[in-house]
């Protein structure tokens, strides 16, 4: 798989469909948004007024919302926003906010590794393609996220999925596909792992980074040695991009 490392996950326990529920939006939810997506112009994203974020602005337990300009419907945005007010009535978008609202998982497609931010506070909606992901557990909402940005999970499916994504160098997994993954076997490091994750979703440090992908090892049982190494530094350099530079434009601490 293009030299994606072995997963060696030895402790696994069904799979992440036992844990979460994941769906992609479709181009009606994409083109209804027309006329109704909106400049920030500063303002912090709200529950009443969240982020519209693009799939680019997704990276690993990092958003880059307003960091950069995006195209959307032809316009271009800083920090885009909608007012679910606006949409409560329309029969397609009023159910669609309604269940996209409140705590959530966003993640990327078209990735090197599986990148994914978590919407603790509910201020975010996702622009398609970007996946959302719930816990079946809303307890379970950082648990869920860690098992995703895993570094076995990566490998596991580029190990599945390889070729079904546009580029050599990134891959493309469904809504379903990622429900499909092993869900770890440790669950006392998996616990530690969610904490971690929120730590590093925080700081955005690498001694954060590399303690969470250390207790996913632990959790999914890849064992200590020149495997696990080499799991890691394949997994630092996929989900490492120019993009980590800009923490002051992005509502990393705000999640």
């Amino acid at each position: 798989a293009r030299g994606v490392p072995d997963p060696c996950a030895s402790c696994t326990n069904g799979t992440l469909d036992d844990w979460m529920r994941s769906t992609a939006d479709f181009r009606q939810h994409y083109y209804g948004l027309r006329g109704h997506v909106h400049a920030s112009e500063g303002a912090a994203p709200s529950p009443q007024a969240p982020a519209l974020v693009t799939v680019g602005a997704i990276g690993a337990a990092r958003l880059d919302w307003g960091a950069r300009p995006v195209r959307i419907h032809g316009q271009t945005f800083f920090g885009p926003i909608i007012r679910t007010s606006e949409l409560m009535n329309d029969a397609v978008l009023g159910p669609w906010v309604l269940a996209r609202k409140g705590p959530k998982i966003l993640v990327a497609t078209q990735t090197r590794a599986i990148e994914a931010w978590v919407d603790a506070k509910g201020i975010a909606m996702p622009s398609t393609p970007a996946i959302t992901v719930t816990p079946k557990r809303a307890a379970d909402l950082w648990k869920v996220a860690a098992a995703l940005l895993a570094p076995a999970t990566a490998a596991e499916a580029w190990w599945r999925h390889a070729g079904a994504g546009m580029s050599a160098q990134a891959i493309r997994v469904s809504a379903s596909q990622l429900r499909a993954l092993p869900a770890p076997g440790n669950h006392a490091a998996w616990d530690r792992a969610a904490r971690a994750l929120a730590e590093w979703q925080r700081l955005g440090t690498m001694s954060a980074r590399d303690k969470f992908a250390g207790l996913m090892c632990d959790a999914y049982g890849v064992p200590v040695g020149a495997a696990r190494e080499q799991l890691l530094e394949w997994w630092r350099a996929a989900v490492s991009d120019a993009r980590a530079g800009d923490v002051a434009a992005s509502v990393r601490a705000r999640g």
